[in-house]
């Protein structure tokens, strides 16, 4: 009797076992983190994909970014075709709290939500297609739990309204006027240089500040050969510099050629105030008479 007796009990325990992972299991399924997310400040924005205007504002498929879930390790989620989709599966802590998420584009291994590498400002082609790839955004939400019983989406995080992603660096456009001296001269290269202009920087989600790395300096962004002839048409070409800059410390610089004969024109100053301003786009006339910029 007293050998069934145990049996019994542990059969008991071990059902009892079993149905606790199972619950878990099921509260891990129902607490699945999923993601909504929008690029916001819709007239003043400069997101690029492949429009003939920087104020397309929505992510496109492929796009890649990083989420933090309140003090866990980063996720790599990317839009598909029906969605966002995390390499790994993510969780709410539980349901009750209330929540912090940091999210940015694009997207790489940071190891802290302090320190988050912004992507490299060298060599840029001048055009709207390729400033994503230099382009930096950042969002973040507090939100609790909402289920489908809520009149909401299962464990949804939304990164829009009020907490869309948000550009962090600064956009210069140089148009290029084609009644000027350079209606007929090919554009071989852009510059500008100013401390730190384009060196290498980390964003913070704590103060919201970036920070110039310590052996990735560089007071000049120069562009890649540009090689674009004029033919009496405007052209407009655009570049992601470092916030931060006072206008007065930029020095603009532009390579060109006319008829074979190579020129370097140079305008130190774009501005006696002020400087470039996180997330803002600012935009400058070029033109140049009897050689002068």
């Amino acid at each position: 009797m007293k050998i069934k007796t145990f049996s019994i009990v542990v059969c008991v325990a071990m059902l009892a076992g079993c149905r606790q992972v199972d619950e878990i299991d099921n509260m891990s399924e129902e607490l699945l983190v999923s993601i909504e997310a929008s690029i916001g400040n819709m007239q003043m924005s400069r997101y690029a994909s492949s429009d003939d205007s920087p104020n397309n504002l929505s992510f496109i498929v492929n796009d890649e970014i990083g989420l933090f879930v309140h003090d866990r390790s980063v996720v790599k989620w990317t839009l598909e075709d029906d969605g966002w989709k995390p390499a790994t599966l993510s969780h709410w802590p539980n349901k009750d709290g209330d929540f912090w998420f940091y999210a940015y584009y694009p997207y790489n291994e940071a190891t802290s939500k302090e320190s988050v590498k912004m992507p490299s400002l060298a060599g840029q082609k001048g055009s709207i297609e390729s400033l994503s790839a230099c382009d930096f955004l950042v969002a973040s939400t507090e939100e609790t739990y909402v289920s489908e019983e809520d009149d909401g989406i299962d464990g949804q995080v939304s990164f829009t309204g009020s907490a869309s992603f948000e550009h962090v660096s600064s956009l210069v456009a140089i148009t290029i006027k084609g009644d000027c001296d350079l209606k007929t001269s090919t554009i071989q290269q852009i510059s500008f240089s100013a401390p730190d202009i384009a060196s290498g920087t980390t964003y913070s989600f704590s103060d919201k500040t970036t920070t110039v790395v310590g052996d990735k300096k560089s007071n000049k962004m120069e562009s890649e050969a540009l090689n674009f002839e004029m033919e009496n048409v405007d052209k407009t070409f655009y570049f992601i510099l470092n916030n931060g800059i006072a206008f007065s410390d930029i020095t603009f610089s532009i390579k060109y050629s006319t008829n074979g004969i190579k020129y370097n024109a140079e305008k130190v100053g774009l501005g006696e105030e002020g400087k470039l301003e996180r997330g803002k786009r600012y935009n400058f006339s070029l033109n140049i008479s009897d050689g002068i910029l």
